[in-house]
């Protein structure tokens, strides 16, 4: 929390909140036993050296105490979506405030030590849906003070509607502020907020259900420390964008057609938000495109913008168009439904992010709209994706048509892209598919010059057939002539229709291998990882057959010297015993033994019966 704080107590005062069982706890009445007294931490000496093993919780020291909090504090109070390993999605739980409340109930230590730190565990008081927020402000620590009445399917009461009030007259105290509820009651609050505020950081209005309130602040509201705004009042005259700039993110949300919002305005105070790395700009509603200015060519610099989010008409976003991002790492547009769509310098835009760069896209047309999705890896989640931009629309020859345009207009940031898949939703309206021209779906296919790998959905397997051959002298490779892999979801008619496509490739020297799915697309680079891992156990099989062949070659060999040496020996044993006897030389002296004694038993008499011979 930066700025100013609100005056904290010290730890030799905390006690004084905590002596009585009055301690508040937001949400349903929950009685509490008085805390003991909270001793003089002052004195606490630090333990020195390495932990031993039987370490226990009351033997760390205040620094380690501290960042187990604190980690706690970052796993508990903010969530990110399931799928997104990116880390984008990180938002922060309103509703998870008081999580600092059952550790400081475990021991006076633990309650002193917390209460000391505000600044560096970001712990708040909760004043929120069924709070007694007046009997909490006079029996707590004047910690900050986080107002959250944003649960749609909650209708505050009145008693919540004054306890939000008496929340906010706690100006040099309120941290953070979220109010989401039908714009009739939110005037109040909104004119409420009429001086400043110099903790606040963080504040999120809005109405419900959707739309924008057609408020606006105070002239007279000021918080010198905002960080993060999200809002869908008036933006124009706001002194969130005239007076702030500091901000992080800045999320304009449903604005108004009338009163006009020009770009010329919003680029002028986005000049002065260099810190800048989240923005949003949505409209609530289609505006002629006439009413759109041409601001002048001055470049806006954002040095630290990551995610720009743009909701509206195609004219609007090529006045923001110049703002400058190195280091955008996320785009998404969404167009409303309009008969042309004229963005030419978007890719200025996109293409002065060193991080915007595409080798996958995802095109959806689906029963409402049309929908690309593009990223730099192609096994990446759509969450992972940097590029999404929508096109509001229904027929499919609508959708094509729109596609060609708004792609043409990019074709640069698009002709590195190797892998493009199509996906195609039921439409309710029969032979949708059969309306869009052939003319169409080659322009269409023209623009992506580079593709190794295309994914065919199995309703638009026949028409993109027929659009993908050559007619009237067409050459073959004339579209998508880098073209290795196609994939479609497979049956047996359907086979035999790529398998004329496949042929007249091959014709024209380039083969292109299909591939049938039965459920999902599988890119080309996975395709070869797969190939390449497949080949690399072949290999490592036949690494292990040789290695054993060549040991079990190497146990004959051993064996059969073994043999060799043993029968050599025997063999120069008996022509060393042949050539003894020869030359009457005296054998060796078991070899002279055994020949005395066959000597001796050849001369003996034979013994006689019935008496012994000595």
């Amino acid at each position: 929390m930066s700025g100013n704080t609100a005056t904290l107590p010290s730890p030799n005062t905390l006690s004084h909140y905590f002596s009585t069982s009055t301690f508040s706890h937001p949400g349903p009445a929950v009685t509490s036993p008085p805390f003991p007294p909270v001793p003089d931490m002052s004195h606490r000496k630090k333990p020195r050296g390495r932990a031993s093993r039987g370490l226990t919780s009351n033997k760390l020291n205040d620094d380690i105490l501290l960042d187990i909090f604190h980690l706690y504090q970052l796993d508990y109070l903010y969530t990110r979506d399931e799928e997104d390993s990116s880390g984008r999605n990180v938002r922060l739980r309103w509703d998870r405030q008081r999580w600092w409340y059952k550790l400081a109930q475990v021991c006076r230590e633990w309650r002193c030590l917390i209460l000391a730190s505000p600044i560096r565990l970001d712990i708040h008081l909760l004043c929120s849906y069924g709070v007694p927020v007046a009997d909490m402000l006079a029996h707590s620590p004047p910690l900050p003070l986080a107002i959250w009445y944003s649960n749609g399917d909650r209708e505050m009461t009145a008693k919540d509607e004054e306890d939000a009030l008496l929340a906010l007259s706690h100006r040099d105290r309120v941290h953070r502020i979220s109010l989401c509820m039908p714009a009739s009651k939110l005037g109040k609050f909104i004119n409420a907020m009429d001086d400043e505020f110099p903790i606040l950081e963080h504040i999120r209005i809005s109405s419900h259900p959707g739309g924008s309130t057609g408020q606006m602040f105070p002239t007279t509201f000021q918080a010198p420390n905002l960080r993060h705004a999200w809002t869908s009042c008036r933006p124009i005259g706001s002194p969130l964008v005239t007076a702030t700039v500091g901000l992080v993110s800045l999320e304009l949300m449903d604005i108004p057609s009338s009163p006009w919002f020009p770009p010329s305005y919003i680029l002028a105070r986005l000049s002065l938000m260099p810190q800048l790395t989240t923005l949003r700009i949505h409209f609530h509603s289609h505006h002629p495109i006439r009413d759109v200015e041409s601001p002048a060519a001055t470049h806006v610099m954002l040095p630290n913008l990551q995610v720009f989010s743009y909701r509206g008409v195609s004219a609007y976003l090529e006045g923001l168009a110049w703002i400058r991002a190195p280091t955008l790492s996320v785009l998404d547009v969404r167009f409303f439904n309009q008969l042309t769509f004229t963005v030419p310098r978007l890719t200025e835009f996109m293409e002065a992010s060193e991080t915007l760069r595409f080798s996958s896209v995802d095109i959806t047309f689906d029963e409402n709209s049309l929908e690309l999705m593009a990223g730099p890896d192609p096994t990446g989640s759509r969450q992972q994706r940097s590029l999404r931009l929508q096109i509001t629309c229904k027929h499919l020859d609508w959708q094509v048509a729109s596609a060609v345009q708004i792609f043409d207009s990019i074709s640069p940031v698009l002709s590195g892209v190797e892998e493009l898949t199509l996906n195609h939703m039921a439409h309710n309206r029969s032979s949708d598919t059969h309306e869009v021209d052939r003319t169409q779906w080659r322009e269409l296919f023209r623009l992506f010059s580079n593709v190794k790998s295309l994914g065919v959905p199995d309703s638009l397997s026949r028409v993109l057939y027929h659009s993908l051959r050559s007619e009237n002298g067409e050459m073959p490779l004339e579209l998508l002539p880098n073209l290795l892999v196609l994939q479609y979801l497979g049956r047996s008619s359907v086979v035999n229709v790529f398998t004329s496509f496949k042929n007249e490739r091959q014709a024209a020297g380039h083969s292109v291998n299909l591939v049938a799915s039965s459920s999902s697309y599988t890119s080309w680079q996975q395709m070869r990882r797969l190939q390449q891992e497949q080949q690399e156990q072949q290999w490592r099989v036949q690494q292990e057959l040789r290695r054993l062949q060549q040991e079990e070659e190497q146990r004959r060999l051993q064996q059969e010297q073994e043999q060799r040496r043993l029968e050599q020996e025997e063999l120069q044993r008996r022509m060393q015993e042949v050539e003894q006897r020869r030359l009457g030389a005296p054998l060796p002296p078991s070899q002279e033994l055994l020949h005395h004694i066959s000597r001796l038993r050849s001369t003996a008499p034979p013994a006689s019966s019935g008496r012994g011979y000595i």
